[in-house]
């Protein structure tokens, strides 16, 4: 368990939703779990996420979301410990966000921004194309980032569809950022569609050291995987880098300890999400089998569907990685 006398402060800025588990809302609870105080600055506000098919609301405009930014890091100059961003819809907001938290972190050399690029998923886009253009003009600013299969390939132009391709994805992603560690959340190889793989990277000494899970793959829709992956991965590599945690890693040396705490953090992660997923798709079946005419329901089945973040508070807190790396790669730059 985290500390309880330890003060963290962390500002989210993402997508905001009044009911379901997506942005700010998936990522919220699971860091204050970790004892994480958490602002939090949406960059849109929606009744509910997009798989209900029917919503109300707006992108926030980009002048609402400097005067709240500006407010937050420079008129009052609260402290923060990290800055986790996720949907950022439109390259304006985007430049805004960047700006400030640039200039904050000229400020605050202390402060690491974990970055979800969020672009799009399973080669469909769902922001503004300048969007792009201003990630690669400031990523280097950022402490980890968790981009998925497909914004790899939008990054660096490699498209992941094994193991190599994603290594190389990787690979280019430190050529051209120069961000310190990195995790493509999930990706598939072709050659084994029964599988789901998670590979991230440490850059330390001028080595590229990366790591690899496997994991079953778990068949259903599910909303706001990303937004959970990325907050838990802030928060529990915090918590790794403690001094209790990193006593732990006392007998091996430095460039060992970065890697095996970043391969650890992920280890963690994972574990978290296959509790929340296995448990959300148990509870969708339990429902469906309670009331068939549900999954003919657009709306009913994407209510089932949402996660079990509550429920699984549990295990959100845990320490527990019941995955091993299954490759380790070091590959001199």
């Amino acid at each position: 368990m985290p500390d309880p006398e330890a003060s963290k402060r962390v500002l989210s800025i993402q997508s905001s939703v009044s009911h379901g588990y997506v942005g700010n809302r998936s990522a919220t609870f699971p860091l204050q779990l970790h004892e994480w105080e958490v602002d939090v600055v949406p960059t849109v506000h929606f009744s509910n996420h997009l798989g209900y098919g029917n919503k109300r609301g707006r992108v926030c405009k980009a002048s609402e979301v400097y005067e709240l930014l500006a407010t937050l890091l420079e008129k009052n100059d609260f402290v923060y410990d990290a800055i986790l961003t996720g949907f950022i819809p439109t390259g304006e907001i985007l430049q805004v966000v960047s700006n400030l938290l640039i200039e904050y972190k000229g400020r605050h050399p202390n402060v690491k921004w974990i970055a979800d690029p969020v672009m799009g998923d399973q080669g469909e886009a769902y922001v503004e194309k300048d969007v792009l253009n201003t990630y690669k003009r400031v990523l280097s600013h950022a402490f980890i980032i968790t981009p998925n299969a497909f914004e790899v390939e939008l990054l660096t132009g490699v498209s992941v569809v094994n193991k190599s391709t994603a290594l190389y994805g990787l690979k280019r992603i430190y050529q051209l950022y120069k961000v310190p560690q990195a995790v493509i959340t999930s990706f598939q190889d072709m050659n084994e569609s029964n599988l789901l793989f998670c590979l991230g990277y440490c850059f330390k000494n001028n080595t590229f050291h990366s790591f690899l899970y496997s994991y079953p793959s778990l068949s259903g829709t599910f909303t706001g995987t990303g937004d959970l992956f990325s907050s838990l991965t802030l928060a529990k590599y915090m918590d790794e880098r403690s001094p209790q945690k990193r006593s732990s890693f006392k007998d091996v040396n430095e460039e060992e300890s970065s890697l095996g705490f970043f391969t650890e953090v992920i280890g963690q992660v994972l574990t978290c999400m296959h509790s929340v997923l296995v448990r959300t798709k148990e509870y969708t079946l339990q429902q469906l089998q309670r009331d068939p005419s549900i999954e003919k329901d657009q709306f009913l089945l994407s209510n089932v569907c949402e996660l079990r973040l509550i429920q699984s508070r549990d295990d959100l807190v845990s320490s527990k990685n019941i995955y091993a790396p299954e490759e380790w790669i070091g590959l001199d730059m």
